[in-house]
């Protein structure tokens, strides 16, 4: 099997990165292969993880979407006819980003709304499975730094 993992932003020390990273080597050991990518790669980034630009998958690849804010660069591979899974980073509340990364914080509000419009938001699982569907709009408790 072939999943490529593919992330809004990869960053040196960040969770969703981290995860990314820990499923990569599960992968690994079962023999799945596939790339990891990101819209964003921040400085200080070790390797692994490597640029969005100029990324393919083949037809019968999976994608895994790391989906923590807003990256208009990932729209072309949501429109693809891959299968596809999102997990869901609970994207940061931007008020809580304004008065430091004004930026991300825009990126988080746009990532936000888009999540609660999309179709995966709001589709159900099939009824045989006892899986909650994921909400990517149900802010978290977030202590301001």
């Amino acid at each position: 099997m072939i999943v490529h993992q593919l992330l809004s932003g990869a960053g040196p020390v960040d969770a969703v990165t981290g995860q990314a990273r820990a499923y990569r080597r599960l992968f690994g050991e079962w023999g799945w292969g596939g790339e990891d990518r990101a819209a964003y790669l921040a400085p200080g980034l070790d390797g692994g993880i490597r640029a969005l630009r100029g990324f393919r998958a083949a037809p019968g690849d999976v994608l895994l979407f790391h989906y923590s804010a807003y990256a208009p660069k990932l729209r072309a591979l949501l429109d693809a006819p891959n299968r596809k899974l999102l997990v869901s980073h609970n994207v940061t509340p931007a008020r809580y980003l304004w008065d430091y990364e004004a930026a991300v914080a825009i990126h988080c509000a746009v990532g936000r709304a888009r999540c609660r419009s999309s179709p995966a938001a709001s589709t159900s699982p099939p009824a045989s499975r006892s899986t909650t569907p994921p909400s990517c709009a149900t802010p978290g408790p977030a202590a301001r730094p």
